[in-house]
């Protein structure tokens, strides 16, 4: 934009200044000047008067009387302007030629001063030509577009100060524009569905679709929420129970339900009304929340899996319920029968069985698997003994066999419980020598015997034995099993004590000797009891003489030569050991007394055991 300074304005003036010297006519000059548009023109005419009188101008339009004209931006062209001097007499004239060069004015905006309010559009109507017919161009700044055009928003509430530039092509200048733009407040914007669609123990979850264009805070307020729903700002949460849609009771509804029927539910409604407040609008909504029934299927409890045997009724235990108290029916897979929780599988239905029970309430239906183990209808094994009692001897050998038959031909075998030590069994053969300490004896019974009449009764016989000490029983179970099932047979052995007679280990003299009358001769025995009974001693020397008792050792002096006989018998009790002596006495001579022979004489060497 151009601007003119003042001073050099004052300089165009008095440049423009026109000094006209006038002459006599016959020596008149054409004269042209030239100035711009704004510029003072000044004529100052200078004339000679021979006569020295005084000498008066007159100027031509468009000068004034002084001879000046104040150009404007309207006055370019040529002018010839006619200058006279007179002298009161005479007068002469003289014809300038002045031209007016156009001048570019500087494009002239008035400031510009507009209220508005939010959202309206603004406009700004400028010239498009300026006062010398010049097309103006403008440029603008945001936030008005290049067409000088504003479209506020509900944000733009202010005062503003804006600078604008315009041109005519040779020259720019600026000018300003005030702007008011007042604030509006809009309503809030709430959008609310005619109904909000839930099921029973589904979460609803709303958010309100609620705007202030203003940014201002919203305030919401609801009536007629169903209990237990939340709302937290903006939103709204709620899980309706499986409860919230009752059933109808009535006669109609008990039939129903006896026949499985499920009645149609109607749905809940919960109307509402939603106030939406922000600064000092509000809004009403009116929307309803519409709960839907929802059939819950049965709830199975779990079902133990069975083990049956072929030929015995599988049943089954159901504990299946229903969370919203409907009436169940049950129904099962093969090889159940379809309405009845029962089979009897055969001796060919051996295995396992994986079978569904289903449970429905009319509407939905729960099923679980459940396994049924069906063994073999097994019949156990025979086992014969060849004996069942027996009474042995210790030192007896007993042989027993066994004979075996399974009905379904599975393989047998056969084992032994309280197999007594040095006893064998393998083969379906038991065999046994019960040795000489298998029945403790007691001192107080070394002379009691068995009495075989106890093979009638084996229990009270093996009661009286082990009393008694006089023998032991023992009973063996052999069980035959086929891995399914078994079959026990008790064989009882009775072992008598087998009293060991005494043995004669040692002796003196020798068994046949030749002794002298009057001369003392010891005889002696050394014997053994493996049972460890005591042993009695008795010696016999003679049928008429007493006999000799408690001791193995006798010395003896014969007086009457011949042939004698000595025995010694040892007892245990129950068995006895004896020994004899062959005895050749020899004569001597012997004093008598009265003619008589004397007595033979003993010692007796008493040992104890």
């Amino acid at each position: 934009m151009v601007r003119l300074n003042k001073e050099v304005v004052a300089v165009l003036i008095l440049v423009s200044t026109i000094l006209v010297i006038i002459i006599p006519s016959t020596m008149a000059l054409q004269k042209a000047f030239t100035v711009q548009e704004t510029d003072l023109v000044n004529v100052r005419p200078e004339a000679f008067d021979p006569d020295e009188e005084k000498i008066t101008y007159s100027y031509g339009n468009p000068l004034n009387s002084s001879g000046q004209w104040q150009t404007t931006y309207d006055d370019a062209g040529e002018y010839g302007i006619e200058i006279t001097a007179a002298d009161g007499a005479t007068a002469a004239s003289e014809r300038i030629i002045l031209t007016v060069l156009d001048k570019n004015r500087l494009p002239q905006v008035p400031s510009i001063s507009l209220k508005v309010s939010e959202g309206e559009k603004i406009a700004l109507n400028l010239p498009e030509r300026d006062l010398d017919g010049q097309r103006l161009s403008y440029a603008f700044d945001k936030p008005f577009n290049q067409q000088g055009e504003w479209a506020t928003t509900y944000n733009d509430a202010g005062e503003y100060s804006l600078f604008m530039s315009v041109t005519d092509g040779e020259a720019e200048s600026e000018f300003m524009v005030n702007i008011s733009i007042t604030e509006v407040n809009r309503p809030l914007f709430i959008s609310v569905p005619e109904e909000l669609a839930v099921q029973e123990g589904e979460e609803l979850l709303w958010e309100i679709d609620v705007i202030d264009p203003d940014g201002d805070a919203i305030e919401l307020q609801f009536s007629g929420l169903p209990e237990g729903a939340v709302q937290e700002n903006e939103s709204v949460s709620w899980t309706p129970g499986f409860n919230e849609v009752k059933p109808q009771n009535g006669f109609w509804n008990g039939v129903l339900t006896s026949l499985q029927l499920k009645q149609n539910l109607p749905e809940r409604r919960y109307p509402m009304l939603i106030i939406a407040c922000s600064g000092s609008s509000c809004q009403e909504k009116t929307t309803t929340i519409v709960v839907a029934n929802v059939n819950r299927k049965p709830v199975w409890d779990e079902i133990a899996e069975i083990t049956i045997t072929a030929g015995e009724m599988a049943t089954l235990d159901l504990t299946a319920t229903d969370p919203d108290g409907d009436n169940l029916k049950y129904y099962f897979s093969q090889p159940f029968n379809k309405n009845q929780g029962s089979w009897k599988p055969k001796q060919k239905d051996e295995g396992i069985y994986l079978i569904n029970v289903t449970a429905s309430d009319g509407l939905n239906e729960t099923s679980i698997p459940v396994k049924i183990t069906v063994l073999k209808n097994n019949r156990a094994p025979k086992l014969k003994p060849s004996l069942r009692s027996i009474v042995v001897n210790e030192g007896q050998a007993v042989d027993i066999s066994f004979k075996t038959k399974d009905l379904d031909h599975d393989p047998i075998a056969v084992s032994v419980e309280n197999l007594p030590p040095e006893a064998t069994f393998g083969q379906l053969h038991f065999s046994w020598t019960p040795s000489y300490d298998v029945v403790e004896r007691s001192s107080s019974v070394e002379s009691s015997r068995f009495d075989n009449t106890f093979i009638n009764k084996i229990a009270a016989v093996n009661q009286e034995l082990k009393l008694s000490g006089g023998g032991e029983v023992k009973e063996l179970v052999f069980t035959a099993s086929d891995g399914f099932a078994e079959q026990s047979e008790t064989v009882t052995i009775m072992v008598r004590n087998e009293n060991r007679k005494p043995k004669i280990i040692d002796f003196l003299p020798e068994r046949k000797f030749t002794a002298v009358v009057g001369e003392p001769v010891v005889f002696s025995v050394a014997a053994k009891d493996f049972d460890n009974d005591r042993l009695n001693y008795e010696w016999s020397f003679s049928l008429h003489e007493p006999r000799i008792k408690g001791t193995n050792t006798v010395e003896r002096t014969f007086v009457v030569p011949g042939k004698k006989k000595v025995m010694v018998t040892i007892s245990d009790g129950l068995s006895t050991a004896q020994l004899t002596w062959q005895v050749t006495v020899s004569a001597a001579e012997y004093v008598f007394e009265n003619n008589k022979a004397e007595e033979p004489e003993f010692k007796v060497y008493v040992i104890e055991g």
